[in-house]
């Protein structure tokens, strides 16, 4: 049963590790077009507006830009004559065009290994030295009584 905690504690610590700590990378300008599509980026207008995108791509002198709805934004699901929904498609992403002489900073998101391993790294040393006390603890001795193993029942007189 112990050993059973221990590894949910080992596999949500893993799920939590595979995430990472992400942090904004700035763009110059001349990197903006350099590849074809770039992922999770966030854009500044010169305006002061702030839009994250699931995806980008720059063609001439045009960013396109997508990323999903708000759910603010979707309309109310239509249902038919007896009240059931009606089944609809997904939404289509939001596109949105800038002008790039309105895009005041361009950042790309990316795991930071570095903050990652800072954040992570001092919890499995705890759980590693957790792990070897607690089995170096458990271990049967001979001089307390406490920790034998009992002799398996014999047959009864």
């Amino acid at each position: 049963m112990k050993a059973g905690r221990t590894s949910r504690g080992l596999v949500v610590l893993m799920l939590v590790a595979a995430n990472g700590c992400t942090a904004l990378r700035a763009l110059p300008p001349s990197e903006y077009a350099a590849q074809n599509e770039r992922r999770d980026v966030v854009m500044e207008t010169v305006d002061g507006e702030r839009v994250e995108f699931q995806s980008i791509k720059v063609q001439g002198d045009t960013l396109t830009g997508w990323r999903d709805r708000k759910d603010t934004e979707l309309p109310a699901p239509a249902k038919d004559a007896d009240g059931n929904l009606i089944p609809e498609p997904p939404p289509l992403p939001e596109e949105r065009q800038v002008m790039l002489d309105r895009v005041a900073k361009l950042s790309v998101k990316q795991v930071s290994w570095k903050r990652t391993s800072l954040l992570f790294a001092p919890v499995v040393a705890g759980l590693i030295v957790y792990a070897l006390t607690r089995s170096t603890s458990e271990q049967p001795g001979t001089g307390d009584p406490g920790n034998e193993i009992p002799p398996p029942p014999g047959p009864a007189r």
